[in-house]
């Protein structure tokens, strides 16, 4: 068995540098074309871009304030439809003290040295019973908009 040495030959980098070289070069110049374009595109659409961002800001305030009256009709009534296009989703939280969680996981066979809270939630909704002691879950409604909010299939 004939044993190949892990060393190879020498080689001459210089074509390889000027290619980085050339190529850094042109994507510098594509670069600065490419800011001043948009440096120049930012100047002619000031207008719309604040308008857009201004419209965006009331999209959120009204969504959020649609939101809110969703959760507050859900809350009376109880009923997750609450209009069409409009779903109210009940997620489920797990509350407790992070200190006596820790704790419990310490002597419950938990072997990490950082409390690992997604897990220990996952555990106590999964098996309240194990938990019960010092674990509440809370129910946590979340008005969803529909995307086509307003046609009449919404």
């Amino acid at each position: 068995m004939e044993v190949h040495p892990l060393v190879r030959e020498v080689q001459d980098l210089t074509p390889l540098i000027a290619e980085v070289v050339k190529l850094r070069h042109s994507y510098s110049e594509g670069k600065s074309l490419y800011d001043e374009s948009y440096a120049e595109w930012l100047l002619h659409n000031d207008f719309a871009i604040q308008t857009l961002a201004a419209v965006k800001r009331e999209l959120e305030a009204a969504e959020s304030s649609l939101r809110g009256e969703a959760l507050a009709n859900y809350t009376a009534t109880g009923d997750k439809q609450v209009a069409p296009g409009i779903v109210i989703r009940v997620n489920h939280r797990a509350v407790y003290n992070v200190k006596v969680a820790t704790d419990w996981s310490l002597a419950h066979g938990g072997v990490a040295h950082v409390f690992d809270s997604k897990v220990f939630e996952k555990l106590a909704q999964a098996s309240p019973g194990l938990t019960s002691d010092f674990v509440s879950i809370e129910d946590v409604p979340i008005a969803t908009l529909a995307k086509d909010l307003g046609k009449e299939d919404a």
